[in-house]
């Protein structure tokens, strides 16, 4: 049988894990945003040039996927420091 217990630590360190977990989630809902604004200009009849507005679609795409390995990284990260499974 296993229980989730806190992990005691340094009260520095876990300030900085959390703010930065919270930028990483802000950084990727921000790029979600783009990939939206995006895909908006690209379907539409928006700009002159198709081909680049689907560049700039799948830069933004590219750029959300980057932030959201980043944010599911830091958060894998938060939760080992803090949360560890004992038997």
């Amino acid at each position: 049988m296993s229980a989730s217990a806190i992990r005691p630590c340094n009260p520095v360190e876990s300030n900085h894990l959390v703010d930065d977990t919270i930028t990483r989630y802000v950084e990727w809902r921000e790029e979600c945003e783009a990939v939206s604004r995006s895909y908006r200009v690209w379907s539409s009849a928006i700009g002159s040039d198709p081909a680049l507005r689907y560049a700039a679609y799948c830069s933004a795409v590219d750029r959300e996927e980057r932030a959201a390995e980043l944010y599911a990284a830091t958060a894998l990260r938060l939760t080992r420091t803090f949360w560890s499974t004992s038997k």
